[in-house]
């Protein structure tokens, strides 16, 4: 079993086991979403999966959120997304949708009832460095799990001193 898979699987079955019933619609975005086996057994707790990210994608789960009227709450799971084609997060000033949902989620909501505080987000991924600036000032929570390079537990020491 891979170190990776298996830290992935140890989240995800934590969000799930100990928060999913805080949440009325859980949306996992995964590569290995299918192809797994680990996952297999997770995929069947998310009222949604997807194998692929992409900016049509987020902005179709966001107008969904902002449509509904109920008192439903989000989760949004993205597992390792960050090898994914469809993934690019802009580093030079102008923003993509995913760093720009991450700034505001705590204010996406039901546009016609005025509700916030909908969506709640867990992002896994291998590397911090792929985290941009935005995602790392704007997390709330982080898990640090496996072995890192020296220079990368630094950066991540300097982040939250």
């Amino acid at each position: 079993m891979k170190v990776a898979r298996s830290l992935s699987y140890l989240i995800l079955s934590t969000l799930i086991f100990s928060y999913g019933k805080d949440f009325d619609i859980k949306i996992l975005i995964s590569p290995s979403a299918h192809n797994d086996t680990m996952l297999a057994n997770m995929t069947k707790h998310f009222t949604f999966v997807f194998d692929s990210y992409s900016e049509d994608l987020l902005q179709e789960i966001i107008d969904m959120i902002q449509n509904d009227e109920s008192d439903a709450r989000y989760l949004i799971v993205l597992d390792d997304i960050m090898g994914d084609r469809g993934f690019e997060m802009k580093r030079a000033g102008k923003q993509d949708l995913f760093s720009s949902m991450i700034t505001k989620f705590r204010h996406i909501g039901c546009q016609k009832t005025g509700t916030e505080g909908k969506l709640s987000i867990a992002l896994t991924c291998q590397r911090y460095k792929f985290l941009n600036q935005t995602l790392r000032q704007n997390a709330q929570g982080l898990f640090i799990m496996g072995s890192f390079p020296e220079a990368e537990m630094k950066k991540i020491a300097e982040d939250y001193s």
